[in-house]
């Protein structure tokens, strides 16, 4: 499943990531799925998702956001990859720009996405084996 959502106002790298896993995740429950893997290239934020220690920030309130509506599933993973293993998320990124709706695909992905997924894949193996 993939998808994307137009935010009107940036905050900061951190801030929007958060928000976008609380999209996905919301998204992935509401499409009933009950087992999730997460990825992300923002370790820090992996961390703070992973830790049970509450943050006194905008950060903070959507990681207990996030955190709050993860326990719903049965499987959750936190996984962090490197950038250059997450070109559909940044790609994914890049397309909102051109919509103001809320789009999701969980087959016929845009060409975009299917030909970068194999590149993350690659950089995911390659990153492994060295």
């Amino acid at each position: 499943m993939a998808g994307y959502t137009n935010a009107l106002n940036f905050a900061n790298a951190e801030i929007e990531e958060a928000r976008a896993y609380l999209f996905g995740i919301q998204a992935v429950g509401e499409a009933g799925y009950d087992n999730l893997i997460i990825e992300g290239d923002r370790l820090q934020l992996i961390q703070k998702l992973r830790s049970s220690q509450p943050l006194d920030n905008f950060v903070g309130l959507l990681v207990q956001d996030i955190q709050a509506y993860t326990r719903r599933f049965s499987f959750l993973s936190w996984s962090y990859v490197k950038r250059s293993g997450n070109k559909v998320a940044h790609d994914m990124a890049h397309m909102q720009h051109f919509s103001l709706i809320r789009r999701f695909w969980v087959t016929d992905f845009p060409n975009s996405v299917s030909n970068l997924t194999s590149d993350d894949m690659y950089a995911h193996i390659s990153s492994n084996i060295i």
